[in-house]
């Protein structure tokens, strides 16, 4: 923060990439009610992510002709790609009721979790501390794959039936999740603007389990969980399925489950999708196609899903366009 040439807006939305005909010259934005623009001495640096970067793109005149067309936007550059090809990990779950040992339930209600506020507040230690899963495992869950298909969440805890993912309280009994994600998905979806307001959400359609490969892959990956939970010695620990219950056996019972209670793992990318190809938004020095000193540094750029989290692989991207735009 005390470098002379780092200046940092908090609070600011993006609102335009700003151009001079096709060069882009500074980006425009907003904080409360104001309306500010930031020029550029060299380059535009779009670090938005999967869902932001081709919005404002999208915003900006830079997409498919046939969308700016209907959002009365001018066009800067024609680009088909952009907005397109979103793909994510998503994930079902299957949670049992545990016997003989402790969870995270139980320390999530009434005084245990008085306790638990206490440690995180005067130690930075205990459940408040910890990630949303502690064990990971990669399988080949598909008979005859060569290799892994299916990445599994282990999580010493339980959510209440029923509850939607992400704003589930946790069950007051012991319990135990395993996530289930397909590594390489096939469904590809799409992110586009619904207006020419910024502040507006865009359309994200991901198309989850679309194609079905991804499906017969999901599929696999929750039997699996199923033989390792009853597989010893972790069976000795489990009283019985608790989501979705061993009620639902059939291929098409557990494909709807997955459906109906399944949830992004927050791993979208490859909406400005890069390459060699000429119809491509992103060449392969991270530069926007038909436009000039514009790039796009994000997970957005990524050709398809790596097979596991995407972090470590988005900051590589960070600092390898770090070092093109020293050159």
């Amino acid at each position: 923060m005390q470098r002379p040439n780092l200046a940092v807006r908090t609070h600011a939305q993006a609102t335009r990439i700003e151009f001079e005909g096709r060069r882009a010259v500074g980006v425009r934005f907003q904080i409360a009610d104001e309306t500010y623009s930031a020029r550029a001495a060299r380059e535009v640096i779009l670090a938005a992510g999967a869902i932001n970067s081709p919005q404002l793109l999208q915003l900006s005149g830079i997409g498919d002709l046939a969308l700016l067309d209907k959002m009365q936007i001018s066009v800067i550059a024609p680009s088909a790609g952009v907005g397109r090809n979103l793909v994510d990990h998503y994930a079902a779950r299957i949670a049992v009721r545990v016997r003989g040992a402790a969870t995270l339930n139980e320390r999530s209600h009434g005084g245990p979790l008085i306790v638990e506020a206490l440690r995180y507040l005067f130690q930075r230690r205990g459940l408040l501390t910890m990630a949303p899963s502690n064990a990971y495992g990669f399988v080949r869950a598909v008979e005859g794959a060569t290799r892994a298909d299916t990445q599994l969440l282990f999580t010493p805890a339980s959510s209440e039936v029923g509850q939607v993912v992400g704003q589930a309280k946790l069950e007051r009994e012991p319990g135990m999740t395993c996530g289930v994600l397909q590594l390489r998905p096939y469904s590809r979806g799409h992110v586009c603007i619904v207006d020419r307001h910024p502040f507006t959400a865009p359309e994200i359609q991901p198309n989850y389990l679309a194609d079905p490969r991804d499906s017969d892959t999901l599929l696999a990956g929750l039997r699996y969980v199923r033989k390792l939970f009853a597989a010893e010695p972790l069976a000795s620990f489990i009283a019985a399925e608790t989501w979705p219950g061993r009620d639902v056996g059939r291929d098409d019972e557990l494909i709807d489950f997955a459906r109906r209670t399944g949830s992004t793992v927050y791993h979208l990318v490859g909406t400005c999708r890069m390459g060699a190809e000429e119809s491509l938004p992103v060449d392969t020095s991270l530069k926007v196609r038909g436009v000039e000193a514009l790039r796009v540094i994000d997970a957005s750029v990524m050709p398809s899903i790596i097979s596991g989290n995407t972090y470590a692989t988005t900051i590589m991207i960070a600092e390898r366009g770090a070092d093109l735009l020293m050159r």
